[in-house]
């Protein structure tokens, strides 16, 4: 007979209460940064600056100062920081689990977005990219179309000047995986904006999950790990040390919800045994790293069926064997 941990036998109200607390917590952090800057570190300072409000998506979800993301090779400086902006974050779970989340770009921040990708790509030629949102849903804008996936098909990121460096992206192939998820292969090359001497090539693995809605889950538990299991494999190569950057619109929910699953399919099975609810502690880092973070008690209550479903699949397993 199996024993789950403790945390997998609370019962949906329960874990909707600590859906709540973490939700309660998160508003008396931004609440008191909001009454007293100098004293918190959980500051939205650039993200609400004048300059920066058309570069958010949502004027809701803003990035912590702390974590924020900040493009670097501007040449249009001035004497405040907002020109470095981009409503984006670090989060860092462990030295395997770093990512970078953003919202979907909106047209504005099409060069921004392909300059961070570029920029904090530079610890390898690899780069995954994973897009949890389809580009429209009901009718409303998700997503900018940022990527092109006509194979042979090159493109120039638009660049007024503002940055040193022109980005040119080409698709490379294209792949169907499963009926919600779409591979597309592209070359990222890198050329000085003066001279048009290349610079700089990546590979990037543009994975679009394209069928979970906003707010929700996913249909099935096992499309998140098969996502997950083979980025993972990407990852171990030598020249893929780079950040998983991974967005849906917002980039707080389903991209939360993703990133937490992603870190506990990679943990030990002994670690998901303990009692210590490892759930409720990863939703916690993230939100102190960037705020919404599991955005929905759907997803909330979706993280706690799935780890139970996983690790009762594995148990199962190590049994027939």
């Amino acid at each position: 007979m199996v024993q789950l941990p403790a945390y997998l036998k609370l019962s949906p109200k329960e874990i909707n209460q600590k859906f709540n607390n973490i939700e309660r917590l998160e508003k008396d952090r931004i609440s008191k940064s909001l009454q007293s800057q100098q004293e918190s570190q959980f500051t939205l300072i650039n993200a609400l600056h004048p300059s920066n409000r058309s570069k958010n998506r949502y004027s809701n979800v803003l990035p912590y100062d702390h974590t924020r993301v900040k493009i670097s090779d501007y040449q249009k400086q001035s004497s405040n920081s907002t020109q470095d902006y981009i409503n984006a974050n670090h989060i860092e779970l462990d030295q395997t689990h770093q990512y970078i989340t953003t919202q979907a770009p909106i047209l504005n921040t099409l060069t921004d977005f392909w300059q961070m990708i570029y920029q904090k790509s530079d610890r390898g030629e690899i780069v995954d990219i994973v897009m949890l949102t389809p580009l429209v849903e009901k009718g409303i804008e998700k997503s900018s179309k940022y990527w092109i996936n006509d194979i042979g098909k090159r493109f120039k990121v638009s660049n007024d000047g503002s940055y040193q460096t022109d980005i040119v992206i080409e698709c490379l192939n294209k792949n169907k995986i499963h009926n919600y998820l779409n591979l597309t292969e592209i070359c990222l090359k890198v050329y000085d904006h003066t001279t048009n001497q290349l610079i700089s090539s990546k590979r990037i693995s543009h994975w679009h999950i394209i069928n979970w809605g906003d707010f929700n889950k996913p249909q099935d538990w096992i499309s998140i790990y098969e996502l997950s299991k083979n980025i993972r494999q990407t990852l171990k190569s030598p020249d893929s040390a780079n950040p998983l950057f991974i967005h849906c619109s917002a980039g707080v929910g389903r991209s939360g919800t993703f990133i937490v699953l992603d870190y506990l399919f990679n943990q030990p099975l002994d670690i998901l045994l303990n009692d210590q609810d490892i759930i409720e502690n990863t939703v916690l880092r993230l939100r102190e790293q960037r705020l919404m973070m599991v955005q929905s008690p759907i997803q909330y209550q979706y993280l706690y069926d799935t780890i139970k479903d996983y690790i009762l699949n594995n148990l199962s397993h190590k049994q027939k064997t």
